[in-house]
């Protein structure tokens, strides 16, 4: 019988001979940051660190082998054998746990289980599924030995205990109260010091003998290795504490393993301070955001010819996305003339102002590189927007990623500075504001998101909600594209449109998942309002049936309310006051507060002094009006609660007013709108987060509507409100209303709206069930649905709510007496004819919905829209667009 050794040997050698691993590339007696030791790790390539690491092996006679493999996961490895004496066990570690995918094999059966997976357990293919598994589109061929979650764990631990290390070191050595000079220079020694201690783990040149309990040489050694001119000077008084904190450091284990994207959320939550992100605009780019991004150009990129490839990086930082950029030119195995360490190092470039982001980026190329010695010469300290610097780095690049600095318009700036500059087939990603993608009243992003649309294939545009980075509480957009030659023949591109929103920024995190997924012909931007580079959510769905629509422009004048002076008032001067004071008016402040939509916010108290007032907005004529939210009042579906103000009063720039136009429009019908789900559902469409932009909502579509349907609507909000008013009913006050009677009516007044709209029915029904389970804002009773669970029917609602549909459901005939179908047929030809009664015309409105009731009843149920799902022929046009523009590129290039 082998020994445990012996087997570990074996597996070691088939591993080699059978699946194609390199010899040198296996790191034996392996022990990571402190934890369990394994006999081995084999890496698929250089660097060898938690993100090359496929498979690792150890001995065991634990009973509970699921521990003590879950006490290595660390080390990245998405493969584990654990050699259990006379039975060899494969397990899956993930994020979460660990897996036993072969258990109990024999020794005699190991020959045999690697020809079967031989191809399965290649180097290659093992790094692509736990580097690219996750992608939507990437490979998802190994469910049996991969699971990609193992690098997050991996890379959240080693940076979660070092970032503590670092924070307890940094505090050491400034004491209590620090100078912001030696707050900058605690940071700095402690950040040379832990890349002195990870270059001997690493072993790069230079550093495999140092002794890094000499401080004096460690820095000096990093500093000469950095080419810095910002050397430190050691004071007797600090050093013994710098001795300390590499006595930390060596504590903390082998950080051979360690990745630039965990040594990233060391710089960003030890080592910036708050006065460091507002200089500079800093927010890191959190690295499964610069996974996906250059993860989903990989194919674009790998069509560039080697002695084209330039990969460039505005406001680098701490270089993520060079860093990103060189992992994947690794595992293409790309062969340059003088070797790849030297083709990066003339072929990576990234420009930052701040010095010490440069310091962390030449240290993560390093990592990422090791053990290759530093020589990043492309690394630049400047002010990218000076002397031209944006245009000539574009002119060069073929690859161009950025997030840049979001302060003062600096990354609209940044694109206007490098798309127009790039040649033909140069391939772009960024990081940007989602404003960039809507912005109205703003020329220059008018001009360039047109000029994106008119010269460059559109590959993703991508819409995330806020907290995507930790530091920063904006909404972002990515743009994944290419520069096409001027003029050419095509035809329209089509362009994915992913969005992730707020419940669903973990499952993105964790598994690339979006919440909507739709491909669209990049020519459709032509047709947005105001150029907007971005197609709503749910246009096939719901919006497509509403194109013929007039707007709520066309019924109605919104604006935004009044803006008084931040700077430059009187002495003494009020604006706005929660009490009375002299000359002040009445009116609405805001829409903030616990209050319901049958009635109206508190009130303020406003100067209304020209003196005062920067702008008066929708204040400017004052009369009966709707007042809504300018605020999204929630993050879900439901975002507006609209109240009725009669009077007309002066209100603020957090509310927006609807004012109809004629008196054919009455206040009730344009409240009833404003509350209806159509109105919500389009406010959650089609806008950010943060507001309620005007334009956008005067593009509300609205129903047609004769004087009938217009009384219906406006007797069923009265209907609503006198009902809401009366308060709930109580041993004290019987004429209130019950929690049943109120939902009842405020179901009846959706369905009047959604009536007037006419949606198919699958449309209403799928615009109905998306606010399923969210409570109702503005409702005093509990209001989270329009259909009771297990109803399956696309059915309106107002059919739905008819006598003959509720009969259905109770489980007897739907059919109407035969005096309502004589009645029914009478007033249709009435109707014909222009005889009908106003009476008549409400008679036959309740008898239609109970014949429809009725219909839909006997009918079958049709199934619903299955949003954010493109079809396979979406796919196959948007994959030959692709490969048509490839064929425009390469004739540009043979040019």
């Amino acid at each position: 019988m082998m020994t445990g050794s012996q087997s570990l040997e074996l597996v070691r050698t088939l591993l080699v001979e059978q699946c194609g691993f390199k010899d040198e590339l296996f790191e034996p007696n392996f022990v990571c940051l402190g934890s369990a030791a394994l006999n081995w790790v084999a890496f698929a390539h250089r660097p060898l660190d938690a993100r090359s690491a496929c498979v690792a092996a150890f001995q065991s006679t634990a009973a509970d082998v699921r521990e003590e493999v879950l006490q290595r996961r660390i080390c990245g490895a998405p493969v584990v054998f654990v050699d259990r004496g006379a039975q060899m066990e494969v397990w899956r570690p993930g994020k979460t746990g660990a897996d036993c995918v072969k258990p109990a094999m024999t020794l005699d059966e190991l020959p045999t289980f690697f020809e079967q997976h031989k191809h399965e357990l290649s180097p290659r293919r093992l790094y692509e599924a736990k580097a690219r598994g996750r992608l939507p589109d990437g490979s998802r061929q190994l469910p049996l030995f991969v699971d990609p979650g193992v690098v997050m764990y991996a890379e959240e631990t080693l940076g979660n205990q070092l970032t503590d290390a670092v924070v307890r070191s940094v505090q050491s050595l400034q004491g209590k109260s620090v100078s912001d000079k030696r707050r900058d220079w605690c940071h700095s020694a402690t950040f040379r010091l832990l890349a002195a201690k990870i270059l001997k783990d690493k072993r790069v040149f230079g550093f495999k003998s140092a002794d890094l309990s000499d401080v004096d040489q460690s820095l000096q050694r990093i500093e000469k290795h950095y080419g810095t001119k910002r050397p430190l000077t050691i004071k007797d008084s600090d050093r013994e504490r710098l001795v300390e904190t590499v006595g930390n450091f060596n504590q903390l284990g082998d950080l051979r393993n360690l990745t630039t994207e965990a040594l990233a959320d060391v710089y960003e939550n030890a080592l910036t301070t708050d006065e460091t992100r507002s200089r500079h605009g800093t927010h890191k780019t959190p690295a499964y955001l610069v996974d996906y991004i250059v993860g989903q150009l990989a194919d674009w990129i790998a069509e560039i010819p080697i002695d084209e490839l330039r990969i460039c990086e505005p406001a680098c930082g701490h270089a993520p996305f060079l860093v990103s950029a060189m992992r994947l030119l690794h595992s293409m195995e790309i062969k340059p003339d003088g070797g790849l360490s030297k083709f990066l190092r003339e072929r990576l470039i990234g420009v930052e102002t701040d010095p010490f982001a440069l310091e962390i980026a030449r240290l993560s190329l390093t990592v990422a590189d090791e053990p290759n010695p530093n020589g990043w010469e492309g690394l630049i300290e400047a002010d990218m927007y000076a002397d031209g610097c944006l245009p000539s780095l574009a002119k060069q690049a073929t690859v161009l990623l950025a997030n840049p600095p979001y302060k003062d318009a600096q990354a609209t700036r940044l694109l206007a500075e490098t798309l127009p500059h790039l040649q033909p087939g140069s391939v772009f990603g960024f990081v940007i504001p989602a404003t960039f993608l809507f912005t109205p009243d703003k020329k220059q992003p008018k001009e360039l998101r047109a000029w994106l649309v008119d010269n460059c294939q559109l590959g993703e545009i991508d819409l995330f909600p806020d907290q995507i980075f930790n530091f920063a509480d904006q909404e972002c957009t990515v743009i994944l594209g290419r520069r096409l030659p001027a003029k050419s023949r095509r035809a329209s591109p089509r362009t994915r449109l992913r969005r992730v929103r707020e419940p669903d920024r973990g499952h993105f995190r964790d598994d690339y998942q979006f919440t909507t997924t739709r491909i669209v012909s990049q020519s459709s931007f032509h047709d947005e309002p105001d150029g907007q580079l971005w197609v709503p959510e749910f246009t096939d769905e719901v919006w497509t049936w509403l194109k013929h629509l007039p707007k709520l422009e066309s019924i109605a004048d919104v604006h935004q309310g009044m803006q008084h002076k931040g700077k430059f008032l009187p002495p003494g001067a009020k604006t706005v006051e929660v009490k009375p004071f002299p000359g002040s008016k009445k009116g609405f402040d805001s829409a903030d507060g616990e209050w319901s939509i049958d009635d109206h916010p508190k009130f303020g108290h406003f100067n209304l002094d020209p003196k005062v007032i920067r702008r008066l907005g929708g204040c400017e004529n004052r009369s009966p009006q709707v007042l809504i939210n300018y605020a999204p009042v929630s993050r879900d579906h439901w975002k507006l609660k609209p109240f009725i103000d009669d009077v007309g009063r002066p209100f603020s720039s957090r509310l927006i007013c609807v004012r109809p136009l004629s008196s054919a429009t009455p206040l009730e019908l344009l409240w009833a709108i404003c509350c209806s789900p159509l109105a919500n559902f389009y406010v959650y469409a089609q806008m950010l987060k943060r507001e309620v932009r005007v334009g956008t909502f005067r593009m509300l579509p609205v129903p047609v509507f004769d004087e009938t349907s217009c009384r219906i609507v406006v007797q069923a909000v009265k209907d609503y409100i006198a009902l809401a008013q009366r308060g709930p009913k109580s041993m004290f006050d019987k004429g209130g209303y019950t929690d049943a009677a109120l939902r009842e009516s405020l179901l009846r007044l959706d369905a009047e709206v959604l009536r007037l709209y006419d949606l198919p029915a699958h449309a209403e029904r799928f615009l109905l069930d998306q606010f399923a389970g969210e409570k109702r804002p503005g409702v005093p009773v509990t209001f989270d649905r329009h259909y009771p669970d297990g109803l399956t029917d696309a059915v309106p609602l107002y059919a739905f709510l008819s006598e003959s549909f509720q009969r259905h459901l109770r489980g007897k005939s739907p059919l109407l007496t035969d005096d309502q179908e004589h009645r029914h047929d009478l007033l249709v030809a009435k109707r014909g004819s222009s005889n009908l009664s106003s009476k008549e015309a409400r008679e036959l409105h309740d008898l239609q919905a109970e014949v429809d009731g009725r219909d839909f009843a006997a009918s079958k149920s049709i199934p619903h829209s299955d949003a954010g799902k493109s079809g396979p022929t979406d796919a196959v046009l948007r994959s030959l667009n692709d490969r048509l523009a490839s064929l425009q590129i390469l004739a540009e290039r043979k040019k």
